[in-house]
């Protein structure tokens, strides 16, 4: 897929071409296991899958050529209702994929009270029992580091997304080193370093 993308002045300037290459892993986050999930008083829905891909390709940034190589989420979200409204209403917003690679990815979603997700660790898919979230710094009402915490059934999660960059205009959208650890319920750990991404909106 190519796509001829304005980048935003203030980070890059000029123009950015990107031709990429994107092999889906499998693993789609449901969000509410499949089913429509009310997230709000007024009785706002949501709806949907996030499945993640492997990316490769290269990135034209002012003429000079750049191979990358990460993950994508494509979101796949369908919502009842004006939900930027009510989001902005109700706050405490959270969307926050992380990628180390095939085989250790995962995302958490927040919506007021309503909070989901999905993790693949070691390639066992395991929908997080619950988790917690604590802003650790923030930029302007930004968080640009936060520690997130989980307890499934095969063990517990704990990792931090650490900002690099920030991206967007009006929602709170920082691309972020990720690392921790997952331990599994025989006292045993997995490290794990890669990426992230930050949205949030109050």
């Amino acid at each position: 897929m190519e796509v001829d993308m304005p980048a935003y002045g203030h980070y890059i300037g000029g123009s950015v071409q990107l031709n990429l290459d994107f092999e889906d892993l499998g693993f789609p986050f449901w969000y509410n296991k499949g089913r429509p999930a009310i997230i709000f008083p007024d009785g706002t829905k949501i709806a949907g899958a996030e499945p993640f891909s492997r990316v490769s390709g290269y990135a034209v940034i002012n003429g000079r050529k750049v191979e990358v190589a990460g993950f994508s989420d494509h979101e796949a979200f369908f919502n009842k209702g004006d939900i930027v409204h009510n989001i902005i209403k109700h706050g405490n917003e959270f969307w926050l994929p992380f990628w180390c690679n095939d085989e250790t990815h995962g995302i958490f979603v927040i919506f007021g009270d309503y909070k989901d997700g999905g993790i693949v660790i070691d390639g066992n898919y395991m929908i997080p029992r619950d988790f917690d979230l604590a802003i650790l710094r923030l930029h302007g009402i930004s968080p640009v580091k936060i520690n997130l915490s989980a307890e499934t059934l095969k063990g517990s999660l704990n990792l931090t997304y650490d900002g690099i960059a920030r991206f967007g205009w009006q929602w709170g959208e920082v691309v972020s080193r990720v690392s921790g650890t997952f331990t599994r319920k025989d006292g045993s750990t997995a490290e794990l370093k890669g990426f992230g991404w930050i949205e949030h909106l109050s």
